[in-house]
């Protein structure tokens, strides 16, 4: 699912049941430093609030014949460059001058990928870059110095397969879900590809970071949410593809339960098959890029020479680096995405779901799109499945095309899948 379920999500997040619970967030003192001016240009309403890093200016809009107050492009974190790349994100410093929060940053950089992607569903017009950790934020509160009421939270988390995606996509803008839904919206970039999952198996860069990019945003969100009249004990995680993975692996890890109590999953699972736990497997990729970039000599390995390896990395362009994982798929399999083995997933996911550990949920929506997955089949096989002429095949041929396409997951997965299709294949 692309476009926000306005209607299930409005009744998912604010009719819950279990209102006492929240009660006690509204005890809860907010400080607000609010300031509101026009532009003579546009008639464009700004409004100045504090937080905990200092002044953010906004911008106020109307939907749906609601104010709805805007924040886009608050940083979370410091810029993950230089020594910190590949390293765990660091809580962005206060700043003494006002905040501009009135456009969106760019993406985290990404590949360019080789597939079109029809009616240009996800992209985004602006370039990406190494430093995009930012936040954008939705309100239906027109917030004032006496604003006390609190609304539920919503942090939308975007998909991509670890490697491409934004926030900045026109199905993303949270105007209308926060207006029609009476919610506070929150989205957000995070590290991809091998800028956010590269691991080099050391205590500095043990992978993941994209998900410890998240884990950041959502401790944010618990300190400074109020301020834009969101109810922390009141969020709700969600997301898409990547996004779903990462709302179940967020559930799951035990460094994310503090951080919300409801959550939905659209078209994902942590259970993906993707998830790496053979570091084997994972090392010879690795391997392969350190040298492709040329931080590896060929008759070295990386498990030898971490620390040296790194100090090479964090020198090298990252434009220059990810361009170099574009020709490093498998299939739908990318070079670098979500591993087990740290603190963050610190066992396989199926060992971590079977144990059972979340009492801290209230709810758990999750669900999936009828023939969504055809939309790949464009992008695994563009020359058979064009947008304009439809093809027929037999049954032989669609069993062969769905094990071509899912070659790169280990077995049985492959077979799985063309019974699932085709159940005499098995």
């Amino acid at each position: 699912m692309v476009i926000f379920p306005v209607i299930i999500l409005f009744y998912f997040v604010t009719l819950s049941p279990i209102q006492n619970y929240y009660q006690r967030s509204a005890k809860r003192t907010i400080n607000y430093h609010f300031e509101e001016s026009r532009t003579s240009e546009d008639n464009t309403r700004y409004l100045i609030i504090e937080t905990q890093n200092g002044l953010v200016q906004g911008k106020l809009t109307n939907a749906l014949n609601k104010d709805v107050s805007v924040f886009l492009g608050i940083p979370y974190a410091e810029p993950p460059i230089s020594i910190l790349r590949f390293k765990k994100p660091v809580r962005k410093k206060s700043w003494s001058k006002v905040w501009k929060a009135k456009y969106p940053r760019p993406p985290c950089l990404q590949p360019k990928l080789s597939y079109q992607v029809p009616f240009n569903l996800w992209t985004t017009n602006l370039k990406s870059s190494e430093d995009c950790l930012y936040l954008n934020i939705w309100t239906p509160l027109k917030l004032t110095n006496h604003t006390r009421e609190r609304k539920s939270v919503m942090i939308w988390i975007h998909g991509g397969a670890f490697t491409d995606g934004s926030s900045d996509v026109r199905y993303y803008d949270g105007t209308i879900l926060s207006a029609f839904g009476d919610v506070v919206v929150v989205s957000f970039n995070y590290r991809l590809g091998v800028l956010g999952f590269l691991n080099l198996n050391i205590e500095q860069v043990s992978g993941n970071m994209g998900l410890y990019d998240q884990l950041l945003l959502l401790k944010w969100v618990q300190e400074n949410i109020h301020h834009f009249g969101g109810d922390p004990n009141q969020v709700t995680i969600f997301g898409q593809n990547a996004g779903a993975f990462s709302v179940g692996f967020h559930i799951i890890s035990p460094l994310s339960r503090a951080y919300f109590n409801r959550a939905i999953l659209q078209s994902g699972s942590p259970l993906y098959p993707q998830v790496s736990e053979d570091l084997n497997f994972y090392f010879e990729r690795t391997n392969k890029f350190v040298r492709k970039i040329g931080c590896l000599e060929e008759d070295q390995m990386l498990q030898d020479k971490p620390e040296q390896v790194l100090d090479c990395l964090q020198v090298k362009s990252a434009h220059e680096m990810v361009k170099l994982t574009e020709d490093m798929f498998e299939g739908f399999q990318p070079p670098f995405g979500a591993m087990v083995g740290n603190e963050f997933l610190p066992a396989n996911p199926y060992e971590m779901i079977r144990d059972g550990n979340f009492s801290h949920l209230h709810d758990i929506l999750i669900g999936s799109n009828k023939d969504e997955g055809s939309f790949f089949l464009h992008w695994t096989f563009p020359d058979l499945f064009t947008l304009d002429n439809p093809v027929n095949f037999t049954q032989r041929e669609i069993s062969s095309l769905v094990l071509e396409a899912f070659r790169s997951l280990p077995p049985p997965g492959p077979k799985l899948i063309s019974h699932f299709f085709i159940p005499s294949n098995l």
